[in-house]
C-alpha cells in the first residue's frame, strides 16, 4: 500500500495508519495486528492521536479530475467509528492533536490552517505568515505551541493567533517536524528536493531548544520524516530511499538501523523505546526497545509525589525499607496530559523508604 503517515497513542499501544490508495487501518496491539476501518476511501495524507489513542483525527487531499475537495474526519473510540467533521473542504495536508484530543490544527495546500478546540466539532481559521502553506504540523501537549514548515519554519506560542520565524535556514523544503510534549524542543527534517530556477535543496535538519527562536542545524542525514519522545531526548527519523536513524541526545548524534526502504512517515510512544514506521509502497514496521524509566520524587504536603514517564512497557511501583524486601504499590497513578508523566502521591514515610520501576 502507498502508505502516507501513522500516529501512535504515548504508550505505543494504539496505532494508527493511512495510505492515499484510501483506507485507513487502527491496531490495539503495538501493530501486532491491524484491522481496516469503516473511514471512507479518500487520499489521506495526514493523521494525529490523541495520548490515550482514543480520539483520532484524519486529513485528505482527495483530487479528482483536478478538483480538490479533502475533508477532516474523526473518531472518538480508537477508530471503530469516522464522523466528517465541519472543516471547509481544502487541500488538507496535515494534521496534529493536543494530547488530549480537544484542541486540533490542521494545515493545507492554501497558505491557511484551521484550529479546532472541541475535537473538530468546529473549526476555525488562522493565519500563518504570508507565503507559508503547512506542509507539516506538529504541537506540544497541550495545543498552545504549534510549528508550521514548508520552506520556512513557524512557529506560535498563541495557538495559532500570531506567528514568528525563528534563524533556521530557508531555502530547504522541511518535509515534517516534531515537537516534545512542552514544545520547548523541536526539529524540523527536510530531504533533498528541487528548488526554483533549477537549484536543489540540499536537505538536512535542524533542531531547537527554545521553541523555535534559534535553530540548530545538522546536515549529516536529509529525512523525509520524524518523530521525537515526551522529552525531546529521544529522535527518529526516516530517509525516503535509505534507513531509519535515531538519536537519544536530542539529534546531536545520530546512527541508523532497518532495511533500506522507500519511507514515509515515522511515529514514536511518549518513551521513545517503541517505535512504527511506515514505507511507500510497502508495509508497516515496528521495533521495541527496553525502557528505563526513571522516578522523580517530590515532597508536598507532607506528601511524596513520584512522577514518572509513562513506559511503553509494563512496570510496577515497588518499594522497600532494605533494598531487600521488595513490595508492590497498588495504587494506580494519574496520567498528566502535559507533561505525559505518570504521577501517585503517597504519605511520607518515618523512616527510610526507597522505591523503584520494575518490569514484571
Amino acid at each position: 500500500m502507498n502508505w502516507q503517515a501513522v500516529a501512535s497513542s504515548a504508550d505505543g499501544t494504539k496505532l494508527i495508519a493511512a495510505n492515499a490508495n484510501g483506507s485507513i487501518w487502527t491496531s490495539t496491539n503495538s501493530g501486532n495486528n491491524w484491522t481496516q476501518s469503516i473511514a471512507p476511501n479518500y487520499n489521506w495524507t495526514g493523521v494525529a492521536s490523541s495520548a490515550d489513542g482514543m480520539k483520532l483525527a484524519a486529513v485528505s487531499l482527495n483530487s479528482q479530475y483536478g478538483s480538490y475537495s479533502g475533508l477532516i474526519y474523526t473518531s472518538i473510540n480508537s477508530g471503530l467509528t469516522w464522523a466528517a467533521t465541519g472543516a471547509t473542504p481544502n487541500s488538507w495536508l496535515c494534521v496534529c492533536s493536543s494530547s488530549d484530543g480537544v484542541k486540533l490544527a490542521a494545515g493545507n495546500e492554501n497558505q491557511s490552517m484551521d484550529f479546532s478546540t472541541n475535537s473538530g466539532v468546529s473549526w476555525n481559521p488562522v493565519s500563518i505568515i504570508d507565503g507559508v502553506y503547512c506542509l507539516s504540523i506538529a504541537c506540544s501537549a497541550d495545543g498552545s505551541k504549534i510549528i508550521s514548515t514548508d520552506s520556512y519554519i513557524s512557529t506560535s506560542n498563541d495557538s495559532g493567533a500570531t506567528w514568528s520565524q525563528g534563524s533556521a535556514p530557508n531555502g530547504q523544503v522541511w518535509s515534517a517536524v516534531a515537537s516534545s510534549s512542552d514544545g520547548n524542543d523541536l526539529i524540523a527534517v527536510a530531504p533533498p528536493a528541487p528548488m526554483p530556477g533549477g537549484a536543489s535543496a540540499s536537505g538536512g535538519v535542524c533542531t531547537s531548544t527554545n521553541s523555535g527562536t534559534n535553530w540548530t542545524s545538522n546536515y549529516n542525514i536529509s529525512p523525509s520524516s520524524v518523530a521525537s519522545s515526551s522529552d525531546g531526548t529521544k529522535l527518529v527519523a526516516a530517509v525516503n530511499g535509505g534507513h531509519i536513524y535515531f538519536s537519544t541526545n536530542s539529534g546531536k548524534v545520530w546512527d541508523h538501523s532497518g532495511p533500506i526502504a522507500s519511507w514515509s512517515a515515522v511515529a514514536s510512544s511518549a518513551d521513545g523505546a517503541k517505535l512504527v514506521a511506515v514505507v511507500n509502497g510497502g508495509g508497516i514496521w515496528t521495533a521495541q526497545s527496553s525502557p528505563h524509566p526513571s522516578i522523580n520524587i517530590t515532597l508536598t504536603n507532607a506528601c511524596l509525589q513520584l512522577s514518572w514517564l509513562l513506559p511503553s512497557m509494563d512496570f510496577q511501583l515497588q518499594s522497600s525499607y532494605d533494598l531487600i524486601n521488595w513490595s508492590t504499590i497498588t495504587n494506580t497513578p494519574v496520567l498528566n496530559l502535559i507533561n505525559l508523566k505518570n504521577n501517585l502521591l503517597l504519605q511520607n514515610s518515618n523512616g527510610n523508604c526507597f522505591y523503584r520501576l520494575k518490569s514484571p
